[in-house]
């Protein structure tokens, strides 16, 4: 025969081990559930964070730009004469110490001279630059 006082024991700590493990099971399901909805909830934050900070600097970008845009238009333009600073710094280059430019950086200013086979109109403009006559049904 079966002792009776082992069978309330075993019953009883079946009993236990399953009320044990619903319990743990619960609270694992809990705590897993808060800590996404947390991680969610962090992530929002960060989302909004870096929204306002890039909707910040963005407007900081574009005011600075628009401050930068106003000063150049206000700037007044200058038109240099390109060939008068060449022949200068080409004089100021041959004049020069040996040791800065020199002679040998003063043949870099000036121009090779134009081909002699180029064929010109009278004028002395290039055949392929020169206009040539209507042509009819042409744009």
């Amino acid at each position: 025969m079966k002792s009776i006082r082992r069978s309330l024991i075993v019953y009883f700590l079946v009993l236990m081990t399953a009320a044990l493990g619903a319990v743990s099971w619960f609270s694992y399901r809990m705590t897993e559930q808060s800590l996404r909805q947390r991680q969610r909830d962090a992530q929002k934050m960060i989302q909004a964070q870096y929204e306002t900070r890039s909707t910040a600097e963005r407007t900081d970008l574009d005011r600075r730009i628009l401050r930068q845009a106003r000063a150049m238009a206000n700037m007044p333009l200058i038109t240099i004469h390109y060939e008068a600073v060449f022949s200068i710094a080409a004089i100021a280059g041959a004049l020069a110490p040996e040791g800065h430019v020199g002679h040998l950086g003063a043949g870099l200013w000036f121009a090779p001279p134009p081909p002699k086979n180029i064929p010109t109109t009278p004028t002395g403009i290039p055949l392929w630059l020169a206009p040539g006559p209507p042509q009819k049904g042409k744009f």
